[in-house]
């Protein structure tokens, strides 16, 4: 399939009106001979157009699809290489542009965009339009970390006022649970993988995204995909646990299918933050710690995680931690031990 709308990139300094470009180019693409995906997370409904039908199924398969409560139009997105439909490889531009001074110009265009110089690839997002287009070179050039998290960009602009995309993990009991914060290795996922593992639920254990309303905060899962490393999952379910080939990190990436009792949950009722510590202590203990110390934990990575919009996920994040009782949990060696630490501390917030 060829397209003769192909943009022809501007000099490096117009970036908007690349992307400006890249998304009249996207719109104009002939819709027949791509691979067509209807996702919904947080109720969003995003119509997905893919050149690659393999990155297709992935996201269809890993997206968490529930129902929101919000009405919105849908969102409709072109995954596309340059090589399938006869465009011009994706500008590149230096690994070290500015990225503030990039995100400035493209929101004075009206427009959200993150470039990945090691693809390179192009993400580019109309609000006001709801169209989006994400452009590399050749199929399978998505960065490795997208299987894990398909479309997380996208999901992250879309969402409406009060709605973020939050790096964190979850774990809950009967509807109410808490939200797990701190940095990479701090035991998110394995805190995760221990209450699930125990019956406990989740909407996720790396992201989710969090909403919050007047009288209630919730959290409702985006992905379906569980990561932790081959040592952790052994840690819970034993020796002879096996998920195939480690990913990028290093880690297991687990379907929730492949779970004995599938663990996603619609959606949890937020009633606490807690920051998750490896201390191998012999029983785990839950403490009460000052919000600015969870806010520490929680805020690089929350922010960090998503190409723009930093300010805005200060003032959430902080939000967050003022609004929810904070917590520090020192985690002993045994799953059993730390799910029902976690099961006791929801049950007394509830």
């Amino acid at each position: 399939m060829r397209s003769a709308a192909a943009p022809r990139p501007p000099a490096i300094e117009d970036v908007a009106a690349y992307a400006r470009g890249l998304l009249e180019a996207a719109a104009a693409l002939p819709r027949a001979g791509l691979h067509r995906r209807w996702f919904s997370p947080f109720g969003l409904p995003i119509e997905g157009y893919f050149t690659d039908p393999a990155y297709a199924d992935m996201a269809a398969a890993n997206i968490a699809s529930t129902p929101g409560n919000v009405a919105r139009d849908t969102a409709t997105l072109f995954l596309v290489d340059a090589a399938s439909i006869g465009w011009a490889p994706p500008l590149h531009m230096a690994e070290e542009y500015h990225r503030p001074q990039f995100n400035a110009a493209m929101a004075a265009a009206g427009l959200r965009s993150w470039y990945l110089p090691a693809a390179p690839m192009w993400q580019v997002y109309s609000p006001g339009l709801r169209v989006g287009v994400q452009l590399v070179a050749t199929r399978g050039r998505t960065p490795p970390w997208e299987s894990g998290g398909p479309l997380r960009t996208f999901i992250h602009w879309a969402l409406p006022d009060g709605a973020r995309l939050c790096h964190a993990g979850t774990v809950g009991v009967d509807g109410a649970g808490v939200l797990l914060v701190g940095a990479g290795g701090s035991g998110k996922s394995g805190t995760t993988l221990a209450g699930i593992a125990a019956g406990l639920e989740t909407v996720g254990d790396d992201y989710c995204i969090v909403a919050m309303g007047p009288q209630s905060i919730e959290a409702r899962p985006v992905f379906r995909i569980l990561k932790q490393d081959p040592g952790g999952v052994r840690r819970v379910y034993g020796p002879d646990a096996d998920h195939g080939p480690v990913n990028w990190q290093g880690k297991w990436e687990i379907h929730v299918s492949r779970l004995e009792r599938p663990p996603l949950a619609e959606r949890l009722a937020l009633k606490a933050i807690v920051m998750p510590k490896v201390a191998l202590v012999e029983r785990s203990e839950i403490r009460p710690i000052p919000a600015p110390l969870a806010l520490r934990a929680f805020m690089p990575s929350n922010v960090a995680q998503l190409p723009d919009g930093e300010a805005e996920g200060v003032r959430f994040t902080a939000e967050l931690c003022r609004r929810l009782p904070t917590f520090e949990l020192l985690l002993s060696r045994d799953p059993d031990d730390i799910a029902a630490a976690i099961a006791g501390l929801v049950g007394r917030l509830s």
